[in-house]
């Protein structure tokens, strides 16, 4: 039962620790589309 637990929240920190990877990513290229707008402009 507490194994079943640990690889419950293990795995839900992992999705956690994803979706964070994936936010900081689009938000980098966000930043970089900006920069690169500017420069055009």
């Amino acid at each position: 039962m507490r194994q079943q637990q640990c690889k419950k929240t293990n795995w839900f920190q992992n999705s956690c620790f994803f979706g964070l990877v994936l936010y900081y990513r689009y938000l980098w290229l966000f930043m970089v589309r900006q920069e690169k707008a500017t420069e055009l402009y």
